[in-house]
Protein backbone atom coordinates (compact mmCIF):
# COMPACT_ATOMS: atom_id res chain seq x y z
CA UNK A 1 0.00 0.00 0.00
CA UNK A 2 2.96 2.30 0.61
CA UNK A 3 4.04 1.81 -2.99
CA UNK A 4 0.53 2.62 -4.17
CA UNK A 5 0.47 5.85 -2.13
CA UNK A 6 3.82 6.90 -3.53
CA UNK A 7 2.61 6.21 -7.03
CA UNK A 8 -0.51 8.27 -6.40
CA UNK A 9 1.49 11.23 -5.04
CA UNK A 10 3.80 11.09 -8.06
CA UNK A 11 0.96 10.88 -10.55
CA UNK A 12 1.91 14.17 -12.14
CA UNK A 13 5.64 13.44 -12.23
CA UNK A 14 7.85 11.31 -14.43
CA UNK A 15 10.22 8.63 -13.18
CA UNK A 16 13.14 11.08 -13.39
CA UNK A 17 11.27 13.32 -10.89
CA UNK A 18 10.97 16.06 -13.50
CA UNK A 19 7.61 17.63 -14.18
CA UNK A 20 5.94 16.04 -17.20
CA UNK A 21 4.11 18.84 -18.97
CA UNK A 22 1.91 16.36 -20.80
CA UNK A 23 0.72 14.81 -17.54
CA UNK A 24 -0.03 18.26 -16.12
CA UNK A 25 -2.00 19.21 -19.24
CA UNK A 26 -3.93 15.94 -19.03
CA UNK A 27 -4.68 16.66 -15.37
CA UNK A 28 -6.07 20.12 -16.18
CA UNK A 29 -8.02 18.73 -19.13
CA UNK A 30 -9.68 16.12 -16.93
CA UNK A 31 -10.55 18.65 -14.21
CA UNK A 32 -11.07 21.82 -16.21
CA UNK A 33 -14.77 22.05 -15.41
CA UNK A 34 -14.25 21.46 -11.71
CA UNK A 35 -11.29 23.88 -11.39
CA UNK A 36 -13.00 26.45 -13.60
CA UNK A 37 -16.19 26.27 -11.52
CA UNK A 38 -14.28 26.87 -8.31
CA UNK A 39 -12.33 29.79 -9.85
CA UNK A 40 -15.50 31.51 -11.08
CA UNK A 41 -17.32 30.83 -7.80
CA UNK A 42 -14.54 32.36 -5.69
CA UNK A 43 -14.20 35.32 -8.05
CA UNK A 44 -17.92 36.06 -7.74
CA UNK A 45 -17.85 35.70 -3.95
CA UNK A 46 -14.81 37.96 -3.56
CA UNK A 47 -16.25 40.53 -5.97
CA UNK A 48 -19.50 40.64 -4.00
CA UNK A 49 -17.49 40.94 -0.80
CA UNK A 50 -15.56 43.95 -2.21
CA UNK A 51 -18.84 45.87 -2.48
CA UNK A 52 -19.33 45.53 1.29
CA UNK A 53 -15.96 47.09 2.14
CA UNK A 54 -15.65 50.77 2.99
CA UNK A 55 -13.89 52.99 0.49
CA UNK A 56 -10.43 54.29 1.36
CA UNK A 57 -9.50 57.73 0.02
CA UNK A 58 -6.05 59.19 -0.49
CA UNK A 59 -4.89 62.77 -0.08
CA UNK A 60 -1.41 64.11 -0.74
CA UNK A 61 0.82 67.15 -1.08
CA UNK A 62 4.47 67.90 -1.91
CA UNK A 63 6.94 70.13 -0.12
CA UNK A 64 10.50 71.19 -1.01
CA UNK A 65 13.03 70.61 1.77
CA UNK A 66 15.98 72.92 2.35
CA UNK A 67 19.13 71.16 1.09
CA UNK A 68 21.57 73.73 2.52
CA UNK A 69 23.40 73.23 5.78
CA UNK A 70 21.47 75.20 8.40
CA UNK A 71 24.69 76.20 10.13
CA UNK A 72 26.08 77.73 6.94
CA UNK A 73 22.98 79.93 6.71
CA UNK A 74 23.95 81.51 10.02
CA UNK A 75 26.96 83.26 8.41
CA UNK A 76 29.23 81.96 11.15
CA UNK A 77 32.90 81.39 10.41
CA UNK A 78 33.84 77.73 9.79
CA UNK A 79 36.57 77.90 12.46
CA UNK A 80 33.93 78.75 15.06
CA UNK A 81 31.56 75.96 13.91
CA UNK A 82 34.25 73.37 14.57
CA UNK A 83 34.23 74.23 18.27
CA UNK A 84 30.53 75.05 18.69
CA UNK A 85 29.47 71.47 17.71
CA UNK A 86 26.06 72.66 16.44
CA UNK A 87 23.54 70.17 15.00
CA UNK A 88 23.52 69.90 11.22
CA UNK A 89 20.08 69.69 9.58
CA UNK A 90 21.38 69.82 6.00
CA UNK A 91 21.14 66.07 5.31
CA UNK A 92 17.85 65.18 3.56
CA UNK A 93 17.51 61.78 5.22
CA UNK A 94 17.96 63.43 8.62
CA UNK A 95 15.25 65.95 7.82
CA UNK A 96 12.84 63.22 6.66
CA UNK A 97 13.51 61.24 9.86
CA UNK A 98 12.69 64.35 11.91
CA UNK A 99 9.51 64.97 9.93
CA UNK A 100 8.43 61.36 10.67
CA UNK A 101 9.14 61.71 14.38
CA UNK A 102 6.35 61.60 17.00
CA UNK A 103 7.16 65.16 18.07
CA UNK A 104 5.62 66.43 14.81
CA UNK A 105 3.07 63.69 14.02
CA UNK A 106 1.68 62.92 17.50
CA UNK A 107 -0.43 66.12 17.66
CA UNK A 108 -1.86 65.32 14.22
CA UNK A 109 -2.75 61.80 15.35
CA UNK A 110 -4.52 63.25 18.39
CA UNK A 111 -6.54 65.49 16.07
CA UNK A 112 -7.53 62.47 13.93
CA UNK A 113 -8.46 60.39 16.99
CA UNK A 114 -10.60 63.14 18.54
CA UNK A 115 -12.37 63.79 15.20
CA UNK A 116 -13.21 60.11 14.75
CA UNK A 117 -14.34 59.68 18.37
CA UNK A 118 -16.85 62.48 17.88
CA UNK A 119 -18.48 60.40 15.13
CA UNK A 120 -17.89 57.02 16.74
CA UNK A 121 -17.30 56.90 20.49
CA UNK A 122 -16.05 53.31 20.24
CA UNK A 123 -13.19 54.27 17.93
CA UNK A 124 -9.78 53.21 19.23
CA UNK A 125 -6.35 53.47 17.63
CA UNK A 126 -2.71 53.82 18.56
CA UNK A 127 -0.10 56.10 17.05
CA UNK A 128 2.19 53.42 15.60
CA UNK A 129 -0.59 51.58 13.75
CA UNK A 130 -2.00 54.86 12.45
CA UNK A 131 1.40 55.96 11.13
CA UNK A 132 2.11 52.56 9.54
CA UNK A 133 -1.28 52.10 7.87
CA UNK A 134 -2.33 55.65 7.04
CA UNK A 135 0.84 57.63 6.30
CA UNK A 136 3.38 57.37 3.50
CA UNK A 137 6.26 59.87 3.70
CA UNK A 138 9.22 59.68 1.32
CA UNK A 139 11.54 61.66 -0.95
CA UNK A 140 11.07 61.85 -4.70
CA UNK A 141 13.96 59.92 -6.25
CA UNK A 142 16.97 62.15 -6.92
CA UNK A 143 15.30 65.33 -5.60
CA UNK A 144 14.69 67.22 -2.35
CA UNK A 145 10.91 67.04 -2.90
CA UNK A 146 9.06 65.30 -0.06
CA UNK A 147 5.87 63.38 -0.94
CA UNK A 148 3.28 63.03 1.83
CA UNK A 149 0.29 60.72 1.34
CA UNK A 150 -2.52 60.15 3.83
CA UNK A 151 -5.17 57.39 3.64
CA UNK A 152 -8.49 57.40 5.46
CA UNK A 153 -12.03 56.09 5.13
CA UNK A 154 -13.37 59.52 6.09
CA UNK A 155 -12.95 61.58 2.92
CA UNK A 156 -13.88 64.87 4.64
CA UNK A 157 -11.15 64.42 7.26
CA UNK A 158 -8.24 64.06 4.83
CA UNK A 159 -7.76 67.70 3.77
CA UNK A 160 -7.85 69.10 7.36
CA UNK A 161 -5.26 66.51 8.40
CA UNK A 162 -3.00 67.38 5.46
CA UNK A 163 -3.32 71.11 6.20
CA UNK A 164 -2.25 70.49 9.78
CA UNK A 165 0.75 68.58 8.47
CA UNK A 166 1.72 71.41 6.11
CA UNK A 167 1.43 73.92 8.95
CA UNK A 168 3.52 71.70 11.24
CA UNK A 169 6.23 71.18 8.60
CA UNK A 170 6.43 74.84 7.65
CA UNK A 171 6.52 75.87 11.29
CA UNK A 172 9.30 73.35 11.89
CA UNK A 173 11.33 74.78 8.98
CA UNK A 174 11.48 78.13 10.83
CA UNK A 175 11.66 76.75 14.35
CA UNK A 176 14.58 74.53 13.41
CA UNK A 177 16.70 77.52 12.42
CA UNK A 178 15.50 79.55 15.41
CA UNK A 179 16.50 76.72 17.71
CA UNK A 180 19.99 76.55 16.23
CA UNK A 181 20.29 80.33 16.47
CA UNK A 182 19.27 80.19 20.11
CA UNK A 183 21.79 77.42 20.86
CA UNK A 184 24.50 79.39 19.05
CA UNK A 185 23.64 82.58 20.90
CA UNK A 186 23.76 80.87 24.29
CA UNK A 187 27.09 79.29 23.40
CA UNK A 188 28.52 82.63 22.28
CA UNK A 189 27.37 84.35 25.47
CA UNK A 190 29.04 81.71 27.61
CA UNK A 191 32.27 81.96 25.65
CA UNK A 192 32.23 85.78 25.71
CA UNK A 193 31.84 85.73 29.48
CA UNK A 194 34.71 83.26 29.79
CA UNK A 195 37.07 85.15 27.47
CA UNK A 196 36.31 88.51 29.08
CA UNK A 197 37.66 87.18 32.34
CA UNK A 198 40.53 85.36 30.63
CA UNK A 199 41.49 88.41 28.54
CA UNK A 200 41.42 90.65 31.59
CA UNK A 201 43.65 88.28 33.55
CA UNK A 202 46.17 87.77 30.73
CA UNK A 203 46.31 91.53 30.09
CA UNK A 204 46.89 92.23 33.77
CA UNK A 205 49.65 89.58 33.92
CA UNK A 206 51.48 91.16 30.96
CA UNK A 207 51.11 94.63 32.43
CA UNK A 208 52.34 93.60 35.89
CA UNK A 209 55.35 91.83 34.35
CA UNK A 210 56.17 94.94 32.28
CA UNK A 211 56.04 97.16 35.37
CA UNK A 212 58.10 94.72 37.42
CA UNK A 213 60.82 94.48 34.76
CA UNK A 214 60.65 98.17 33.71
CA UNK A 215 59.44 97.28 30.24
CA UNK A 216 57.29 99.30 27.87
CA UNK A 217 53.76 97.82 27.70
CA UNK A 218 52.01 97.80 24.32
CA UNK A 219 48.31 98.62 24.50
CA UNK A 220 45.75 96.04 23.35
CA UNK A 221 44.88 98.28 20.40
CA UNK A 222 48.51 98.21 19.22
CA UNK A 223 48.60 94.45 19.67
CA UNK A 224 45.42 93.84 17.72
CA UNK A 225 46.76 95.75 14.71
CA UNK A 226 48.55 92.49 13.97
CA UNK A 227 46.77 89.29 13.13
CA UNK A 228 48.05 86.38 15.20
CA UNK A 229 47.01 83.99 12.43
CA UNK A 230 49.61 85.52 10.11
CA UNK A 231 53.26 84.44 10.57
CA UNK A 232 54.64 87.75 9.24
CA UNK A 233 52.39 89.70 11.63
CA UNK A 234 53.67 87.65 14.57
CA UNK A 235 57.24 88.56 13.59
CA UNK A 236 56.21 92.23 13.36
CA UNK A 237 54.69 92.07 16.84
CA UNK A 238 57.93 90.50 18.14
CA UNK A 239 59.91 93.35 16.56
CA UNK A 240 57.73 95.91 18.37
CA UNK A 241 58.46 94.18 21.66
CA UNK A 242 62.21 94.49 20.92
CA UNK A 243 62.22 98.28 20.25
CA UNK A 244 62.42 99.63 23.81
CA UNK A 245 64.73 96.98 25.22
CA UNK A 246 66.88 95.21 22.68
CA UNK A 247 67.02 98.14 20.25
CA UNK A 248 68.08 100.51 23.03
CA UNK A 249 70.93 98.20 23.98
CA UNK A 250 72.02 97.70 20.36
CA UNK A 251 71.85 101.40 19.55
CA UNK A 252 73.80 102.25 22.67
CA UNK A 253 76.54 99.79 21.77
CA UNK A 254 76.73 101.27 18.29
CA UNK A 255 76.95 104.80 19.71
CA UNK A 256 79.79 103.77 22.03
CA UNK A 257 81.65 102.31 19.10
CA UNK A 258 81.18 105.57 17.14
CA UNK A 259 82.36 107.68 20.11
CA UNK A 260 85.48 105.54 20.52
CA UNK A 261 86.29 105.98 16.84
CA UNK A 262 85.78 109.76 17.14
CA UNK A 263 88.08 109.99 20.17
CA UNK A 264 90.77 108.01 18.41
CA UNK A 265 90.57 110.21 15.34
CA UNK A 266 90.56 113.47 17.36
CA UNK A 267 93.75 112.46 19.15
CA UNK A 268 95.40 111.89 15.79
CA UNK A 269 94.14 115.13 14.17
CA UNK A 270 96.15 118.38 13.83
CA UNK A 271 94.09 119.79 10.96
CA UNK A 272 91.96 122.71 12.13
CA UNK A 273 89.37 122.19 9.45
CA UNK A 274 88.66 118.53 10.37
CA UNK A 275 88.62 119.41 14.06
CA UNK A 276 86.29 122.28 13.29
CA UNK A 277 83.98 119.90 11.39
CA UNK A 278 83.89 117.36 14.23
CA UNK A 279 83.14 120.16 16.69
CA UNK A 280 80.28 121.40 14.57
CA UNK A 281 78.61 117.94 14.88
CA UNK A 282 78.46 118.22 18.67
CA UNK A 283 75.44 120.34 19.72
CA UNK A 284 76.95 121.36 23.10
CA UNK A 285 80.12 122.78 21.46
CA UNK A 286 78.01 124.56 18.86
CA UNK A 287 76.04 126.18 21.67
CA UNK A 288 79.33 127.36 23.28
CA UNK A 289 80.39 128.92 19.95
CA UNK A 290 83.86 127.30 19.76
CA UNK A 291 83.61 126.12 16.14
CA UNK A 292 82.30 129.55 15.11
CA UNK A 293 85.17 131.29 16.97
CA UNK A 294 87.73 129.13 15.20
CA UNK A 295 86.03 129.93 11.90
CA UNK A 296 86.23 133.69 12.57
CA UNK A 297 89.96 133.42 13.44
CA UNK A 298 90.58 131.54 10.21
CA UNK A 299 88.77 134.25 8.22
CA UNK A 300 90.78 137.06 9.93
CA UNK A 301 94.01 135.20 9.32
CA UNK A 302 93.24 134.86 5.62
CA UNK A 303 92.50 138.60 5.41
CA UNK A 304 95.69 139.58 7.30
CA UNK A 305 97.86 137.36 5.12
CA UNK A 306 96.53 139.14 2.09
CA UNK A 307 98.04 142.40 3.47
CA UNK A 308 101.02 141.40 5.59
CA UNK A 309 103.85 138.94 5.75
CA UNK A 310 104.10 136.03 8.19
CA UNK A 311 106.41 138.07 10.42
CA UNK A 312 103.74 140.67 11.07
CA UNK A 313 102.81 140.88 14.73
CA UNK A 314 99.07 140.65 13.97
CA UNK A 315 99.49 137.45 12.01
CA UNK A 316 101.67 136.01 14.76
CA UNK A 317 99.02 136.89 17.35
CA UNK A 318 96.25 135.33 15.23
CA UNK A 319 98.27 132.12 14.80
CA UNK A 320 98.76 131.91 18.56
CA UNK A 321 95.06 132.55 19.09
CA UNK A 322 94.10 129.82 16.56
CA UNK A 323 96.47 127.32 18.22
CA UNK A 324 95.02 128.03 21.64
CA UNK A 325 91.47 127.85 20.29
CA UNK A 326 92.18 124.49 18.56
CA UNK A 327 93.66 123.07 21.73
CA UNK A 328 90.65 124.25 23.70
CA UNK A 329 88.20 122.91 21.10
CA UNK A 330 90.01 119.57 20.99
CA UNK A 331 90.04 119.33 24.77
CA UNK A 332 86.38 120.28 25.03
CA UNK A 333 85.41 117.77 22.30
CA UNK A 334 87.26 114.92 24.00
CA UNK A 335 85.69 115.70 27.36
CA UNK A 336 82.22 116.00 25.87
CA UNK A 337 82.55 112.69 23.96
CA UNK A 338 83.76 110.92 27.08
CA UNK A 339 80.88 112.35 29.08
CA UNK A 340 78.42 111.34 26.39
CA UNK A 341 79.99 107.88 26.28
CA UNK A 342 79.31 107.46 29.98
CA UNK A 343 75.68 108.42 29.40
CA UNK A 344 75.32 105.91 26.58
CA UNK A 345 76.93 103.19 28.70
CA UNK A 346 74.43 103.94 31.45
CA UNK A 347 71.53 103.63 29.01
CA UNK A 348 72.90 100.37 27.63
CA UNK A 349 73.27 98.92 31.10
CA UNK A 350 69.73 100.04 31.94
CA UNK A 351 68.44 98.21 28.86
CA UNK A 352 70.09 94.95 29.87
CA UNK A 353 67.68 92.29 31.28
CA UNK A 354 68.25 88.81 32.77
CA UNK A 355 68.12 85.88 30.36
CA UNK A 356 64.49 84.83 29.55
CA UNK A 357 62.79 88.09 30.65
CA UNK A 358 62.15 89.31 27.10
CA UNK A 359 61.01 85.85 26.00
CA UNK A 360 58.53 85.61 28.88
CA UNK A 361 57.29 89.10 28.16
CA UNK A 362 56.68 88.23 24.51
CA UNK A 363 54.69 85.13 25.53
CA UNK A 364 52.54 87.14 27.93
CA UNK A 365 51.88 89.76 25.25
CA UNK A 366 50.91 87.08 22.70
CA UNK A 367 48.61 85.38 25.21
CA UNK A 368 46.88 88.66 26.01
CA UNK A 369 46.58 89.48 22.30
CA UNK A 370 45.09 86.04 21.49
CA UNK A 371 42.50 86.33 24.24
CA UNK A 372 41.55 89.85 23.18
CA UNK A 373 41.31 88.79 19.51
CA UNK A 374 39.12 85.76 20.39
CA UNK A 375 36.86 87.93 22.53
CA UNK A 376 36.34 90.46 19.74
CA UNK A 377 35.66 87.63 17.24
CA UNK A 378 33.03 86.09 19.56
CA UNK A 379 31.34 89.46 20.04
CA UNK A 380 31.23 89.93 16.25
CA UNK A 381 29.65 86.46 15.83
CA UNK A 382 27.04 87.30 18.46
CA UNK A 383 26.18 90.48 16.57
CA UNK A 384 25.70 88.44 13.37
CA UNK A 385 23.35 86.05 15.19
CA UNK A 386 21.31 89.02 16.45
CA UNK A 387 21.03 90.28 12.88
CA UNK A 388 19.99 86.80 11.63
CA UNK A 389 17.29 86.57 14.28
CA UNK A 390 15.91 89.92 13.17
CA UNK A 391 15.71 88.68 9.58
CA UNK A 392 12.49 86.84 8.61
CA UNK A 393 13.01 83.40 7.10
CA UNK A 394 10.69 81.99 4.41
CA UNK A 395 9.20 78.59 5.31
CA UNK A 396 9.64 75.50 3.16
CA UNK A 397 7.81 75.89 -0.14
CA UNK A 398 4.69 73.86 -0.97
CA UNK A 399 4.73 72.52 -4.54
CA UNK A 400 1.15 71.28 -4.36
CA UNK A 401 -1.60 72.19 -1.97
CA UNK A 402 -3.29 69.35 -0.05
CA UNK A 403 -5.87 67.60 -2.23
CA UNK A 404 -7.86 64.34 -2.35
CA UNK A 405 -7.79 61.99 -5.34
CA UNK A 406 -11.05 61.79 -7.29
CA UNK A 407 -11.35 58.01 -7.02
CA UNK A 408 -10.82 55.86 -3.93
CA UNK A 409 -7.54 53.93 -3.85
CA UNK A 410 -9.03 50.96 -2.01
CA UNK A 411 -10.66 48.52 -2.03
CA UNK A 412 -9.85 47.61 -5.66
CA UNK A 413 -12.72 45.43 -6.89
CA UNK A 414 -10.63 44.22 -9.79
CA UNK A 415 -7.78 43.17 -7.53
CA UNK A 416 -10.11 41.50 -5.04
CA UNK A 417 -11.90 39.66 -7.85
CA UNK A 418 -8.52 38.61 -9.27
CA UNK A 419 -7.44 37.35 -5.84
CA UNK A 420 -10.69 35.35 -5.63
CA UNK A 421 -10.07 33.91 -9.11
CA UNK A 422 -6.53 32.85 -8.22
CA UNK A 423 -7.59 31.45 -4.84
CA UNK A 424 -10.47 29.51 -6.43
CA UNK A 425 -8.08 28.16 -9.07
CA UNK A 426 -5.65 26.94 -6.40
CA UNK A 427 -8.42 25.46 -4.23
CA UNK A 428 -9.91 23.73 -7.30
CA UNK A 429 -6.52 22.17 -8.11
CA UNK A 430 -5.99 20.86 -4.59
CA UNK A 431 -9.52 19.46 -4.38
CA UNK A 432 -9.07 17.83 -7.79
CA UNK A 433 -5.82 16.26 -6.62
CA UNK A 434 -7.55 15.03 -3.48
CA UNK A 435 -10.48 13.60 -5.48
CA UNK A 436 -8.20 11.74 -7.86
CA UNK A 437 -6.17 10.35 -4.98
CA UNK A 438 -9.37 9.36 -3.15
CA UNK A 439 -10.86 7.72 -6.26
CA UNK A 440 -7.81 5.39 -6.51
CA UNK A 441 -8.14 5.52 -10.31
CA UNK A 442 -5.19 5.52 -12.70
CA UNK A 443 -5.60 8.12 -15.43
CA UNK A 444 -2.31 7.81 -17.34
CA UNK A 445 -1.01 4.97 -19.51
CA UNK A 446 2.53 5.82 -18.48
CA UNK A 447 1.70 5.14 -14.83
CA UNK A 448 0.20 1.72 -15.69
CA UNK A 449 3.36 0.81 -17.60
CA UNK A 450 5.55 1.80 -14.67
CA UNK A 451 3.50 -0.18 -12.11
CA UNK A 452 3.27 -3.39 -14.23
CA UNK A 453 6.76 -3.10 -15.71
CA UNK A 454 5.52 -3.64 -19.26
CA UNK A 455 4.49 -1.66 -22.32
CA UNK A 456 1.17 -0.76 -23.95
CA UNK A 457 1.27 -2.71 -27.24
CA UNK A 458 -1.84 -1.16 -28.73
CA UNK A 459 -4.52 1.38 -27.98
CA UNK A 460 -8.00 0.76 -29.43
CA UNK A 461 -10.94 3.00 -29.88
CA UNK A 462 -14.44 1.47 -29.68
CA UNK A 463 -14.91 2.08 -33.38
CA UNK A 464 -11.70 0.20 -34.16
CA UNK A 465 -12.86 -3.11 -32.68
CA UNK A 466 -13.94 -4.55 -36.05
CA UNK A 467 -12.88 -7.64 -37.92
CA UNK A 468 -10.69 -6.03 -40.56
CA UNK A 469 -9.33 -3.03 -38.71
CA UNK A 470 -5.59 -2.52 -38.90
CA UNK A 471 -5.11 -2.62 -35.11
CA UNK A 472 -7.15 -5.86 -34.75
CA UNK A 473 -5.03 -7.50 -37.44
CA UNK A 474 -1.84 -6.40 -35.54
CA UNK A 475 -3.17 -7.90 -32.30
CA UNK A 476 -4.02 -11.17 -34.14
CA UNK A 477 -0.45 -11.33 -35.40
CA UNK A 478 0.80 -10.75 -31.87
CA UNK A 479 -1.36 -13.52 -30.44
CA UNK A 480 -0.34 -15.98 -33.22
CA UNK A 481 3.31 -15.96 -32.16
CA UNK A 482 4.70 -19.54 -32.16
CA UNK A 483 6.04 -19.21 -28.64
CA UNK A 484 2.57 -18.95 -27.13
CA UNK A 485 0.78 -22.25 -26.53
CA UNK A 486 -2.26 -20.43 -25.28
CA UNK A 487 -3.14 -16.74 -25.09
CA UNK A 488 -4.91 -15.40 -22.03
CA UNK A 489 -6.53 -11.97 -22.05
CA UNK A 490 -6.89 -10.61 -18.52
CA UNK A 491 -9.58 -8.13 -17.56
CA UNK A 492 -9.92 -6.39 -14.16
CA UNK A 493 -13.41 -4.94 -14.54
CA UNK A 494 -16.69 -6.67 -13.73
CA UNK A 495 -18.40 -5.64 -16.94
CA UNK A 496 -16.71 -7.82 -19.59
CA UNK A 497 -19.21 -7.62 -22.46
CA UNK A 498 -16.95 -5.33 -24.48
CA UNK A 499 -14.03 -7.63 -23.82
CA UNK A 500 -16.06 -10.68 -25.00
CA UNK A 501 -16.84 -8.88 -28.25
CA UNK A 502 -13.13 -8.08 -28.61
CA UNK A 503 -12.22 -11.76 -28.04
CA UNK A 504 -14.81 -13.01 -30.56
CA UNK A 505 -13.35 -10.76 -33.27
CA UNK A 506 -9.81 -11.83 -32.40
CA UNK A 507 -10.72 -15.57 -32.59
CA UNK A 508 -11.96 -15.25 -36.18
CA UNK A 509 -9.40 -16.79 -38.61
CA UNK A 510 -7.07 -17.68 -35.73
CA UNK A 511 -4.83 -20.74 -35.78
CA UNK A 512 -6.94 -23.68 -34.59
CA UNK A 513 -3.99 -25.03 -32.62
CA UNK A 514 -3.96 -21.86 -30.44
CA UNK A 515 -6.56 -21.05 -27.84
CA UNK A 516 -7.53 -17.52 -26.73
CA UNK A 517 -9.24 -17.20 -23.36
CA UNK A 518 -10.69 -14.21 -21.48
CA UNK A 519 -9.97 -14.52 -17.73
CA UNK A 520 -10.12 -12.59 -14.46
CA UNK A 521 -7.61 -12.35 -11.60
CA UNK A 522 -9.18 -15.40 -9.94
CA UNK A 523 -8.30 -17.58 -12.94
CA UNK A 524 -4.59 -16.76 -13.12
CA UNK A 525 -3.80 -20.26 -11.90
CA UNK A 526 -4.77 -21.60 -15.36
CA UNK A 527 -1.82 -19.87 -17.05
CA UNK A 528 1.23 -21.96 -17.83
CA UNK A 529 4.84 -21.02 -18.49
CA UNK A 530 4.48 -21.18 -22.29
CA UNK A 531 1.23 -19.22 -22.36
CA UNK A 532 0.90 -15.57 -23.29
CA UNK A 533 -0.73 -13.10 -20.88
CA UNK A 534 -2.09 -9.73 -22.01
CA UNK A 535 -3.97 -7.16 -19.96
CA UNK A 536 -6.87 -5.28 -21.53
CA UNK A 537 -8.01 -2.24 -19.61
CA UNK A 538 -8.81 1.50 -19.67
CA UNK A 539 -6.86 4.17 -17.71
CA UNK A 540 -10.01 5.71 -16.32
CA UNK A 541 -11.33 2.40 -15.01
CA UNK A 542 -8.19 0.84 -13.54
CA UNK A 543 -7.38 1.42 -9.84
CA UNK A 544 -4.15 1.37 -7.89
CA UNK A 545 -5.61 -1.18 -5.50
CA UNK A 546 -6.38 -3.52 -8.44
CA UNK A 547 -2.78 -3.21 -9.70
CA UNK A 548 -1.47 -3.91 -6.19
CA UNK A 549 -3.65 -7.00 -5.90
CA UNK A 550 -2.69 -8.17 -9.42
CA UNK A 551 1.07 -7.77 -8.87
CA UNK A 552 0.84 -9.74 -5.60
CA UNK A 553 -1.00 -12.65 -7.26
CA UNK A 554 1.32 -12.65 -10.26
CA UNK A 555 4.34 -12.83 -7.96
CA UNK A 556 2.79 -15.87 -6.27
CA UNK A 557 2.34 -17.69 -9.61
CA UNK A 558 5.61 -16.30 -11.05
CA UNK A 559 3.81 -14.69 -13.97
CA UNK A 560 4.56 -11.67 -16.14
CA UNK A 561 2.29 -9.64 -18.38
CA UNK A 562 3.50 -9.64 -21.97
CA UNK A 563 1.68 -6.49 -23.00
CA UNK A 564 -1.17 -4.11 -22.32
CA UNK A 565 -4.02 -3.34 -24.68
CA UNK A 566 -5.77 -0.04 -23.96
CA UNK A 567 -9.21 0.79 -25.21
Amino acid sequence: MKNIDNATNQNLFSSSEEIDIRLILNFFTRNKLFVGSFSILFMVIFSLYSFTLKKIWEGQFQIVLNTQDTNNNLNISPSFLRFADLPNKGDLNTQVAILESPSLLEPIFQFVASSKQKKDSSFKANYLNWKKNNLDIGLENGTSVLNIKYLDQDKELIVPVLKKMTDAYQEYSGESKKRIQELTKNYLKEQIKFFKEKSSLSLKSAQDFAIEQDLTFLSSREQLNYSLNDEQSVKTLGTLLNIDIENIRVNAANEIRIIDNQLKKINELNDSEELQYIGSTIPALVEEGLPQTLKIIEEELVEMRSKYTEKDINIINLLDKRRLTLEFLKDRTIKYLKAYRLDVEARMEAAMRPKGVILNYKELIREASRDESTLISLENQLRLIDLEQAKREDPWKLITKPFVLENPVAPSKKNIGLIGLILGFVVGIFISLYKEKKSDLIFEEQKIEELLNTKVVETLHITEITKNSEKIIFIKSLFNLKKYKKVFVLYLNENNKRFEKFIEIIKVNFDSNQEIMLISQKELIQIGKNDGLFLITSPKSLKYSQIYQLTNRMSVFDLNIDGIIMY
